[in-house]
């Protein structure tokens, strides 16, 4: 089999641009002349690995040929343009080649007569060749992004396809007889004006197996994936974060991989790399001993993608894994009886059409025991008090294992729609989080009753209860969000936050005090005189400890130090002002946290002091 070296397959198109590739002025370039027989690919030992710099060399059979088509015909700008390549053995005979062939592109803007080569970065690295029987096909997806020029160590920072307009893309090789036809249209939508400014190329990069530093692309992701939902540019973004949360690994990593991972699956069911996501998700379950959860990652793969080439090799996968104790979640025993529980449920005509019918459904299920139908209803990105959504129907089954029957009222007091929802830290397991998009928020009580079995009653009331139900960009409703709690626990779970968060943002906290909004720290400098002597931005707060008061024990107490550096001229050169400061807070009538007074005190004894500072 003949290659044709890097530089000849330059030289070659770059004589088919003539004057052009030198800037003169010429007709439009014609497409590239097709390769001969057995000149498919480009020789690897003149193009080096995108990550190592080492030359590779695969060998592709003759026998093999391919031909592109464009998934994406209709792109936003930098959007990656998805392609099907599919490998035919023309051969009489099976044959194997290695899945990480460089592939030429010749790109050119319809209306202009410049081309440039562009090399596809990603490649997929398997085990095992691919095998190929006589006249047997091979197919997958590839993100067309961007790429080499002929002669570069590393990709270019810009984007194949950064300007509206259509575009004519050829590849050598390929059976194709016309060229790829791609639109890259405006941004229309807010969403996707917004989600632009954030969609960067080092984020791109991590389509292409690049490792750029993730802390860079981060907050543009979480940006674009949380703040504009409704985007393009979206799906892949959670795509992106969740490539970078696996590559990070460890527990943390990949829980949060598996996370983001259903909530791209769930949310963007048109997104065109969703089978792959599922074969990714297994993965993640089955590395870190989920293989119940793996195994329903399958059974969805094959429900929604019956053909899908990753089937066979993720069933043989987890039929050879060895079984694992489970470890802290206590399930319903299979065929186990669940008691039931009645449910009263009133206030339902507040929720808007939608959600109404979700939130009845939902507690339909909770009656029932049905947990399955309860799993329906989650989001991916769940979270309650007992924490993500694996760790709730544990919490379910735990209270109600030993009971005969209940019974669960719920009190719907108002719903509203909203566009972003911060979720509260809550008590014992619960997390912050932010959710922004179509959101309708509920607000009421809830009261859990279980006859014991034994003897006695098992009753819990919540007075403060939140459900929050996310719309996607396909209408679908999912819950995202649900606290129920007592309101010493709430107070205690949103004072947790508070804290928390002093060390790094006391001079910017605002907080109101049920009349109006306060800033703490601006009170602080008010009363010691130091309003105009302080340089904030070196002041320091270190956090003591929070205490719950109170007859109800609804009002924290937050006790910590400020150490306040004065401005030149203020003061003696270097010196601090060092105070105790107590925050007093109560558990305001919406369920908020109030400010009731702010104590400053001398500093104790044993407090460690900053040089020469001033008392």
């Amino acid at each position: 089999m003949k290659h044709v070296p890097v530089v000849l397959v330059a030289a070659a198109v770059a004589s088919l641009l003539g004057p052009a590739a030198r800037g003169a002025s010429a007709a439009p370039a014609s497409p590239p002349a097709p390769p001969k027989a057995g000149e498919t690919f480009l020789d690897s030992e003149s193009l080096p690995d995108s990550e190592t710099g080492e030359p590779k060399r695969p060998q592709m059979p003759a026998s093999v040929r391919w031909k592109a088509e464009v998934l994406t015909p209709t792109v936003l700008p930098c959007e990656p343009v998805l392609l099907d390549i599919t490998w035919r053995n023309t051969s009489t005979s099976p044959v194997e080649y290695p899945d990480d062939q460089p592939l030429l592109f010749v790109v050119r803007k319809a209306g202009q007569k410049e081309l440039r080569l562009f090399w596809i970065v990603r490649r997929i690295r398997l085990d095992r060749m691919i095998p190929l029987g006589p006249g047997e096909t091979y197919t997958r997806k590839v993100p067309f992004v961007l790429g080499w020029e002929p002669g570069e160590a590393k990709p270019p920072k810009e984007f194949v396809l950064p300007e509206p307009g259509r575009y004519e893309i050829f590849i050598v090789g390929a059976s194709n007889a016309a060229p790829l036809d791609v639109t890259v249209a405006e941004p229309a939508s807010v969403a996707d004006v917004a989600a632009r400014k954030r969609w960067t190329t080092e984020a791109v990069r991590w389509l292409l197996g690049g490792r750029p530093d993730p802390d860079t692309v981060e907050p543009d992701l979480e940006a674009i994936s949380s703040q504009y939902p409704t985007s393009r540019y979206a799906p892949w973004a959670l795509w992106i974060r969740a490539t970078i949360m696996a590559a990070r690994g460890g527990a943390g990593g990949f829980a949060e991989a598996a996370r983001l991972g259903e909530t791209l699956v769930a949310r963007y069911p048109d997104f065109p790399l969703r089978e792959d996501a599922f074969k990714a998700l297994v993965g993640v379950y089955a590395a870190t001993g989920q293989d119940d959860r793996a195994r329903e990652m399958v059974a969805e793969l094959a429900r929604l993608f019956p053909q899908s080439r990753h089937l066979a090799g993720l069933r043989e996968q987890l039929a050879k894994a060895t079984p694992r104790p489970k470890v802290g979640l206590e399930m319903p025993p299979p065929g186990a009886p669940v008691p039931r529980a009645a449910i009263q449920v009133s206030g339902t005509e507040r929720i808007p059409p939608g959600a109404r019918e979700l939130f009845q459904t939902f507690w339909q299920a909770v009656g029932d025991g049905d947990f399955a139908a309860v799993e329906r209803v989650l989001a991916a990105d769940f979270m309650s008090d007992y924490g993500s959504r694996p760790q709730y129907v544990p919490a379910l089954w735990k209270r109600r294992k030993n009971a005969r029957s209940g019974l669960i009222q719920v009190r719907v007091a108002k719903a509203e729609m909203a566009e972003t929802y911060d979720r509260p830290r809550s008590i014992p397991s619960g997390a912050a989080r932010t959710w922004h998009g179509t959101l309708c928020i509920v607000e009421g009580s809830l009261t859990v009753a279980w006859d014991l079995q034994g003897a006695g009653r098992d009753v819990a009331r919540l007075p403060n209860a939140c459900w929050v139900f996310y719309k996607s960009p396909t209408g679908l409703w999912k819950l995202v969000s649900e606290t129920a709690t007592t309101p010493n626990l709430l107070a205690a779970g949103l004072a947790q936050g508070v804290f928390s968060k002093l060390p790094r943002g006391l001079t910017t906290w605002r907080i109101s005090d049920g009349q109006q909004e306060r800033a703490p720290y601006e009170e602080i400098k008010a009363q010691l005189g130091l309003t105009g002597k302080v340089a904030d931005d070196r002041t320091r707060w270190v956090n003591h400890k929070l205490n719950m008061t109170g007859s109800s024990m609804t009002e924290p107490l937050l006790q910590g130090q400020i150490r306040m550096p004065l401005k030149s001229g203020a003061g003696p050169a270097g010196q601090w002002v060092v105070r105790d400061v107590h925050f007093c807070l109560a558990l305001g009538p919406g369920g908020d946290l109030v400010l009731k007074r702010i104590d400053v005190r001398m500093p104790t004894p044993f407090t460690q002091p900053e040089p020469s500072e001033l008392r």
